[in-house]
């Protein structure tokens, strides 16, 4: 699988045959729910924090809400270094 375009000429062509995976996330991008990851600095910073989380949650050391408050307090202070 390759990735896939936001723009909304390629999103026109996709939609004519979009399978079942491809019509979902067509769904997503044109209802607007779905979210970019923000471009900034630290981004693979602020993946190895969150995944790092998930990991401890799913492994049962932290609750899910901890792991996210965790993650959100250390996310946000790289955030807020941002110019």
């Amino acid at each position: 699988m390759g990735s896939f375009s936001g723009a909304n000429a390629d999103l026109e062509v996709m939609g004519r045959d979009a399978d079942a995976f491809d019509k979902a996330y067509l769904d997503e991008v044109t209802s607007g729910r779905a979210v970019t990851q923000p471009n900034i600095w630290q981004a693979s910073e602020v993946d190895r924090i969150l995944r790092g989380y998930i990991d401890q949650a799913w492994a049962g050391t932290m609750s899910a809400e901890d792991a996210l408050t965790q993650a959100d307090a250390e996310i946000q202070a790289i955030l807020d270094e941002q110019p």
